[in-house]
């Protein structure tokens, strides 16, 4: 487990720990919470653990102060529950030292819960379910709700004000410097498409148009663009990454 340099000099009154999801898509639908955590805790240090790739999309969140690497071996080569919970209290005692006072988990999975346990940390907010035992607050989660809204639950079950629940992203002036030329080097005749991928499970209006929402706020126009959907149907046997492209159509911003 690692984590990058932060000045350690003055230890402010309140360190927070954020279990995230090991998926970038439910990570970036967490911005939000942390925005609005922030918000109610200024001066506390939070830090978000997560596997791998999610990490590396919050580098450039404004909200977070410190990401924390949850280093585990693939499912296959944990070598039983003794080998797996051996791993699990080495983390947790890292974090321990760490002295974090309260974690929320977005990983609603039982051992997201258990490494906030072991590691000491006394408030543990989560989702009820499995990990319920291990929580110091359980919040229900609510059939049907996005998942935006499902991550700020956890605040407002503590009482913490919310002031919405817009979605924000930050591009490295390094990056925009070398994308900005390729961008302008586009023929203008072409015609410009804004892809908007949901899964079939969920309703058009959830992450569809969370997507074309988010194009809008960007300042992105979609008039004269064409929209295409795609969707993902999920199940156990699926073969191909997105086996159905549902329809083409222009868009329209009424």
């Amino acid at each position: 487990m690692s984590d990058t340099p932060r000045d350690e000099s003055t230890r402010p009154r309140e360190r927070i720990l954020i279990v995230c999801t090991q998926y970038i898509g439910d990570t970036l639908l967490a911005v939000p919470f942390l925005r609005n955590l922030r918000l109610a805790h200024p001066d506390a240090v939070i830090d978000i653990c997560a596997e791998g790739g999610p990490r590396a999309v919050l580098a450039n969140c404004p909200y977070v102060d410190g990401r924390v690497t949850w280093s585990r071996p693939p499912r296959e080569r944990r070598g039983g529950f003794a080998a797996a919970f051996a791993s699990l209290q080495a983390q947790a005692d890292w974090l321990k030292s760490r002295g974090y006072t309260r974690a929320y988990l977005l990983k609603p999975s039982f051992s997201a819960a258990a490494l906030a346990k072991l590691a000491g940390i006394p408030c543990r907010v989560g989702f009820a379910g499995e990990s319920s035992p291990l929580l110091t607050r359980r919040v229900r989660r609510r059939r049907g709700r996005h998942q935006v809204e499902t991550y700020l639950d956890l605040l407002r079950a503590e009482g913490l004000p919310i002031d919405d629940a817009r979605n924000e992203s930050w591009v490295p002036a390094s990056s925009a410097a070398r994308i900005g030329p390729l961008v302008d080097q586009l023929p203008a005749r072409l015609q410009r498409v804004f892809v908007a991928l949901r899964s079939t499970d969920s309703p058009a209006t959830g992450s569809t148009l969370c997507g074309v929402g988010a194009a809008e706020d960007a300042g992105e126009t979609l008039e004269g663009m064409r929209l295409l959907l795609v969707e993902r149907t999920l199940t156990s046997n699926s073969k191909t990454p997105f086996p159905n492209l549902a329809r083409s159509t222009p868009a329209s911003t009424k």
